[in-house]
Formats: structure tokens, C-alpha cells, sequence
């Protein structure tokens, strides 16, 4: 039986990150404009710059890939734990199991195999992961997110503050006992906002010189490779 489980959680990690290898910006700019968003803006394959460069139209595709992935591996990971050992939502081994799926969903998004390795920041794959694990702190997020770009302008720090508001949360919801263990989500949330806020390192650079572009703006710099 431990074999079976090894290779369930085996197969979450490459269906999930196969799935989260899909990059939807790159594959919304090349299908509709013939380019490769990440030549353009900031040269990150994500919501944002797509928004930037191509507008709302392409934005909205690529959020609709960028959720329908996400979703993809957690259910996935969760629905092969269901159907294959009788796992449910009670159980410490589902729990995992989901955390699992989000994560490789994100790593594929940030290092894609099937593009270069060069994809986005994960930010909105984790919301959009998290959305089908906890969806309460996943609201949370979003809405300060919505709060902090609605008043300042800045997309990085939104999504820094994101993250630090997706491990708190996660944290407070895990000691409170919303979870059947905390260990997954907390492990999860940990390495994710890390991550993700790592991956925004040159944006915070730019916030405390005061460089940074605002939600609007056009990027003047390529993006580092």
C-alpha cells in the first residue's frame, strides 16, 4: 500500500507541474499577436505584463488559463487520492495531497518545461490554487490586493503583500484548526510566499528607489533572465 501512495503522490507532482507548465501568456501572445510576451514589457509571462502590453482582452484569456490550470492540479491530486484510496477532506493524506498539486501547478507556472523554463511569478496561481483548498483565504488575498493596487498603483507590492497575507492567514486558519493538519498548508504557504516574494526581488529593489512602474505605465526595462 505505501508503494501505491508513493506512487500517487509521484504522479500529482508531474501531472501538476505538466499542467502548471502551460503558459497561458505565452501562449495567448503568440496565438493572437505572433510574439513572445516575454520580449516585451517586463518580459514576464504573467497577467500583469500581458495586461500591459496586449490589453484586457488578452489579459482575460490569460486568466482564464492561468485559474483552469490551477484548478486542474488540485483536482487532480485531490480527486486521484479520493477515487484510488477513499481519501476525503478529513483526512491529513487529501490535505497533502492538494498542497502537492498547487505546488507543482506553480512550479511548472514559474519554471515551464514545455517554454524555456521562463514563465511568470506565481502569484496569481497560487490564488487561484489556493481557491480550491481554502477559498476564504484566497478572498482575503485578493482583496488586499484589489486595496493596496486600487490605492497605490503598484502591482509588486500588492502581490508581495499578498503573500505575506497568504502565510498569516494560513497560519492563523491552521492554529485555529481549520485544517485536518496544519502541517500541509503551513509547509505550503511557507515556501510559496518565499518564493514568490524572491521572485519579486528586483520589483521591491524598485519600490524602495522609487523606480518602480505603476499599474498604467509602460515598462521601459526587459526582464531579467
Amino acid at each position: 500500500m505505501i508503494g501505491w501512495h508513493i506512487l500517487a503522490y509521484l504522479s500529482i507532482c508531474v501531472v501538476a507541474y505538466l499542467l502548471g507548465s502551460i503558459s497561458s501568456a505565452v501562449i495567448v501572445s503568440r496565438k493572437l499577436f505572433h510574439q513572445d510576451i516575454r520580449e516585451y514589457g517586463s518580459g514576464n509571462a504573467g497577467l500583469t505584463n500581458t495586461l500591459r502590453v496586449y490589453g484586457g482582452k488578452a489579459a482575460l484569456l490569460t486568466l482564464i488559463g492561468d485559474m483552469a490550470k490551477a484548478a486542474g492540479g488540485v483536482w487532480f491530486a485531490k480527486g486521484l487520492m479520493h477515487f484510488a484510496f477513499g481519501y476525503t477532506p478529513e483526512d491529513p493524506a487529501y490535505l497533502w495531497a492538494g498542497c502537492l498539486g498547487a505546488y507543482f501547478v506553480i512550479a511548472g507556472h514559474i519554471k515551464p518545461i514545455w517554454f524555456e523554463f521562463r514563465g511568470g511569478k506565481g502569484v496569481l496561481t497560487t490564488v487561484a490554487s489556493w481557491l480550491f483548498i481554502d477559498w476564504r483565504i484566497a478572498v482575503i488575498c485578493f482583496v488586499l490586493f484589489v486595496i493596496v493596487v486600487s490605492t497605490t498603483k503598484y502591482v509588486s507590492l500588492g502581490s508581495v503583500l499578498g503573500m505575506v497575507c497568504f502565510f498569516v492567514c494560513t497560519l492563523i486558519f491552521g492554529l485555529l484548526g481549520a485544517y485536518a493538519s496544519l502541517w500541509p498548508p503551513l509547509i505550503f504557504s511557507a515556501v510559496i510566499s518565499s518564493t514568490s516574494i524572491f521572485m519579486h526581488r528586483s520589483n521591491i529593489v524598485r519600490l524602495i528607489n522609487g523606480t518602480e512602474n505603476k499599474l498604467g505605465q509602460r515598462s521601459k526595462e526587459k526582464a531579467e533572465m
